[in-house]
């Protein structure tokens, strides 16, 4: 027996080791296509995407206008009104509409104005399937979810009026059927009642809705999403509306290629900027309860009763962080999809009505989330990709008032994103530029995340202190007038190469620390400052990635990266800067005064929150 594992261990190690190999080939292979690919590609603007004039001039208009009225909204927002013409004319439409950019309205309103007939509205998340249900029953509309919380009884009853509708035995109305990816690929009978409803003319359109979902070169890749071409295969004639916040000219062909959008697409492609939001980035202390405690810091900048989402990597780190807020004072509930669904819809509601001021969640929560006075969102840990970041971020201000985005940041949880997307198609190109976005002091925060997004740099702000705190900075940032910079990359350029075994970021950093001089900025650093110091070389590729695959995880270790040598030898240099220590100090500890949430809670709390505004 002894033997015999020995021989299976052995052989293992021999296949995780050719992986490892072929990985690397992998890899290199993408990082020359994708740099050939950004040479193609240019910043678009969306007069070049769109086709035709669709702004109006439609034997539709007036219906159009009394739906808006029904909707009580004075005007459209930008690229609206073209969309659900496009749609209402029974075209193929990819729509990318930023975050707050009114997507629910171009699927809702045709639904409204157009012919009776069913709307299939395909969403990720139970959440965002409860605010658009929701929505769409207060226009009027016959809505129904179809989830993984729906029952036999709730699904047969919905299937019922469905089949109806298809008859002529049921009221002629609109009708606005939620289901997510699995549902569709799963229930058999669902297709066969929505194939009934074709033929008898009920069936308007299917809603993609975020449709970078698809992708596996996008930032949120479901197998399941790319499973729904098989709508345009069992359904060919019936239009397909794509919406997506974020998507890279990439991700786009891919998801058009999968969902089997031909050359009649009409494409629109929205701008990307929110003039009203802040986004900054803080240095994430190492102490769990000192990192919280900075974060309770920014939301008591903010105001403790204004409302907020604090967007967490992990279950764990969701209850941990609600846990520390509340113990701090503040009325925070964490939500993921650990929790029952009874719990994460009593949460969703308290936060929705103002007696949950804040919500720490994982990606299962604030998608399309109908609720626009939310004042900051903060990131405890850094998404997985530039692009994610973006969309979470965007669920602030969509009230157009101020509102802020705080990412908090150490090196530490960026080697983790690495090791938890290791295998993904776009892991390593999404992690850099993270790194890259997190460890910049100089550059405008809004041009990197237009950049990611393939559009083309935003107006410049008028006053630099309301773009981002890179800009607000920009006249006070420190400068390497010593060389200490410098220096300190060469140490850890020189290390990588003369030492090229296997070492994490932190064991790089001690062995950095152990051969430096006394009163070398190596030893006045701390070990944090200088594990966020390798994150700034890893984007100056100056260190790079060396990823350990086995059995269990995978390890993320640093080794010379292309421009190490050059950089020793003094034929390249770098424009690096030092980590301010200073950032990572822990917060005040203020004394323990737990908050006590109701979650069943009426409107007129003692803190009612502020009316809501419709918005499209």
């Amino acid at each position: 027996m002894a033997d015999r594992l020995v021989e299976v261990e052995a052989r293992l190690q021999s296949l995780l080791e050719e992986r490892r190999r072929i990985d690397g080939l992998i890899a290199a292979a993408e990082e020359e296509r994708d740099g050939l690919l950004e040479d193609a590609e240019e910043p678009v603007d969306e007069e070049e995407l769109v086709e035709e004039d669709w702004s109006g001039g439609q034997a539709w208009d007036g219906a159009v206008d009394a739906a808006l009225q029904r909707c009580a909204l004075a005007a459209f927002r930008p690229l609206q009104r073209e969309i659900i013409n496009a749609a209402l004319a029974g075209r193929d439409v990819f729509a990318v509409l930023r975050t707050g950019g009114g997507k629910s309205l171009c699927y809702q309103l045709p639904a409204l104005a157009g012919p009776p007939a069913t709307t299939v509205v395909v969403s990720p998340l139970v959440s965002l399937i409860e605010d658009q249900a929701r929505a769409c029953g207060d226009l009027g509309l016959r809505a129904v979810a179809l989830t993984s919380a729906s029952g036999r009884d709730a699904l047969n009853a919905a299937l019922k009026d469905l089949g109806e509708a298809a008859t002529g035995a049921a009221e002629a109305a609109g009708r606005v059927v939620f289901v997510t990816p699995e549902r569709v690929a799963s229930s058999k009978r669902l297709l066969a009642t929505l194939e009934k409803c074709e033929k008898a003319g009920r069936l308007a359109r299917f809603v993609i809705d975020e449709a970078h979902c698809a992708s596996a070169w996008g930032h949120d890749y479901r197998p399941d999403y790319a499973k729904l071409g098989s709508l345009r295969t069992a359904f060919p004639r019936v239009p397909i509306l794509a919406l997506t916040a974020t998507a890279t000219p990439r991700v786009l062909r891919d998801v058009e290629e999968i969902l089997g959008l031909g050359r009649r697409t009409v494409r629109f492609r929205g701008k990307s900027d929110r003039p009203n939001l802040f986004f900054e980035v803080r240095r994430k202390p190492a102490a769990k309860d000192d990192a919280v405690a900075a974060l309770a810091a920014f939301v008591d900048e903010v105001g403790r009763t204004a409302t907020g989402v604090v967007y967490c990597l992990s279950q764990k780190e969701c209850e941990d962080v609600s846990s520390g807020l509340r113990t701090r004072g503040l009325r925070a509930a964490p939500y993921h999809a650990g929790l029952p669904d009874e719990s994460r819809s009593r949460v969703h509601d308290a936060w929705r009505r103002g007696s949950v001021a804040v919500v720490c969640a994982t990606i299962a929560f604030g998608l399309g989330i109908d609720k626009p006075d939310v004042r900051y969102v903060a990131h405890f840990t850094c998404s997985k990709a530039l692009e994610s970041y973006y969309q979470e971020a965007g669920r602030a201000g969509r009230d157009g008032a101020p509102a802020r985005c705080c990412l908090f940041y150490r090196a530490a949880d960026l080697w983790r994103i690495f090791s938890l997307t290791a295998t993904e198609a776009s892991g390593a190109a999404n992690g850099m530029a993270m790194a890259c976005y997190c460890s910049s002091r100089g550059a405008c925060r809004r041009k990197a995340l237009a950049h990611a997004l393939g559009d083309a740099d935003p107006p410049a702000r008028g006053d630099p202190a309301l773009c981002c705190d890179a800009c607000a900075a920009s006249t006070t940032l420190a400068r390497d007038d010593d060389g200490a910079a410098l220096a300190l990359a060469k140490a850890f350029a020189a290390e990588a190469i003369a030492a090229p075994r296997q070492r994490t970021a932190k064991a790089l950093v001690d062995d950095v620390r152990k051969k430096a001089a006394k009163g070398t900025v190596a030893k006045r650093l701390s070990k944090e400052a200088l594990e966020e110091f390798c994150g700034s070389l890893l984007v100056a590729r100056v260190l790079a990635l060396d990823l350990h695959f086995t059995a269990y995880s995978v390890v993320v270790y640093l080794k010379a990266g292309r421009h190490a040598r050059a950089l020793v030898d003094g034929s390249r240099s770098i424009d690096v800067a030092l980590p301010d220590d200073d950032a990572a100090r822990p917060a005040a500890k203020p004394k323990p005064q737990a908050a006590v949430i109701d979650l069943c809670a009426d409107d007129d709390d003692d803190d009612p929150p502020p009316k809501r505004q419709r918005e499209s």
